[in-house]
């Protein structure tokens, strides 16, 4: 069983949502909220102040073991926990390749391959988070990311 570190109890809160997901004890389209505000750091980089807020079904994906299916990373409950404190100091926030309302940030998490875990917010959006649909900035994608170092040449070409 995964040993589990918290720093304070808004982690504690978000493991029991992590584990109320995992158990089928919360709503199906339900989200875990990562952050109830989003941080300065990323403020002042354009992002409204926002809970961030991660999928169920992300969650379950997230964590899930890596296999054949490319949308399952492998990530530990500890790395999801990270997440919050992780988006205050990030390594690296650069535009998204792919969607002009995200944004990529590498944090100094490492997942189980090694790999820094990189988490991508879609800026102004809306997710559920206890039965009510919110305003938030939404994490759409956190994983391991190989090659990390293609990924900030083409950053920096573009």
């Amino acid at each position: 069983m995964e040993k589990i570190i918290f720093k304070n109890q808004e982690e504690k809160r978000i493991l029991h949502e992590i584990n109320d997901v995992l158990n089928d004890n919360s709503y199906r389209y339900d989200s875990v909220m990562i952050s109830a505000n989003t941080p300065k750091i990323l403020q002042k980089l354009g992002l409204k102040n926002l809970p961030i807020l991660l999928s169920a079904r992300h969650i379950r994906n997230c964590l899930h073991a890596k296999e054949s299916n490319p949308h399952w990373h492998g990530l530990s409950k500890q790395n999801i926990i990270d997440l919050k404190e992780e988006l205050k100091e990030p390594t690296i926030v650069m535009d998204s390749f792919t969607d002009a309302k995200s944004v990529v940030v590498v944090t100094n998490i490492i997942d189980k391959e090694k790999f820094p875990v990189v988490a991508v917010l879609k800026a102004d959006g809306a997710g559920r988070y206890k039965l009510k649909t919110i305003s938030s900035n939404y994490m759409t994608s956190v994983y391991g990311k190989d090659n990390i170092e293609n990924l900030i040449i083409k950053a920096i070409s573009n």
